[in-house]
């Protein structure tokens, strides 16, 4: 399970499309709960993919409620990462942050957020919801502080892999405040994410760049055979140029 996140982060779904599917299959005809609750959180971002965000969020609720007798687990916390981007695909942002914000203070208090990877994961995550929110109307001053506070938790963190989500949060928040250096922080992102071999928010950064400058989006996002780009954009980067 933990492969296929990597290869969600690494943007490489088409082989996380492949490899997947037949698991989650399988998993549903042995009526393995798990191991089913397990692919259906990985599963959800290729159906997002597939411009299907109603399927995504029927394969997450359907696992949703009998995940919860489990505690917050990183099945768990894969299962709300899911429904929070299926949030932020349809355009949602208070939904988004309605959803992530509710099960929050569990997740903080959580033995999963011990691990860097995910305790990252989280904050960006957060980010996100928050920019979102704000773009939507929703106090955007307060949600603004929300995300720059967690990029400088990222960025403090020394993470190498996720280094580079900080300045792309703060060029969302230039966008969404106005301030000057909005450019220059996506194309800081854009160059940390290609190195840290994270194609799909390097892809999502280049595009939001692309709306102040003009320019090439660079065509990975075509190359996995997402359906709808300015949707997955608009999930791993909520603030338009």
């Amino acid at each position: 399970m933990m492969y296929l996140r990597a290869l969600d982060m690494l943007g490489e779904w088409e082989e996380a499309s492949r490899l997947g599917r037949p698991l989650l299959q399988e998993a549903r005809r042995l009526g393995q709960r798990n191991s089913e609750t397990a692919f259906a959180s990985r599963m959800s971002v290729i159906l997002l993919r597939d411009d299907d965000p109603e399927g995504a969020r029927e394969l997450l609720t359907r696992v949703w409620k009998p995940s919860l007798r489990l505690g917050f687990t990183v099945q768990h916390y894969h299962l709300l990462l899911g429904l929070v981007q299926t949030e932020l695909y349809r355009g949602d942002g208070p939904a988004a942050w309605a959803t992530l914000q509710a099960q929050w203070p569990s997740l903080v208090s959580a033995l999963v957020m011990r691990a860097q990877y995910i305790r990252l994961d989280a904050l960006h995550l957060r980010a996100r919801a928050a920019l979102a929110a704000a773009a939507a109307g929703q106090d955007p001053p307060a949600m603004s502080r929300i995300a720059e506070d967690m990029a400088r938790r990222i960025a403090r963190a020394g993470a190498p892999w996720a280094a580079p989500l900080a300045p792309l949060i703060r060029a969302q928040i230039a966008l969404l405040t106005g301030r000057p250096g909005a450019a220059e922080l996506l194309e800081h992102a854009a160059g940390g994410l290609d190195a840290a071999a994270m194609k799909m928010y390097a892809a999502a950064a280049r595009r939001r760049l692309a709306e102040i400058r003009g320019g090439e989006t660079g065509d990975w996002m075509l190359s996995q055979k997402v359906k709808c780009p300015e949707r997955v954009t608009r999930m791993l980067a909520p603030v338009s140029g």
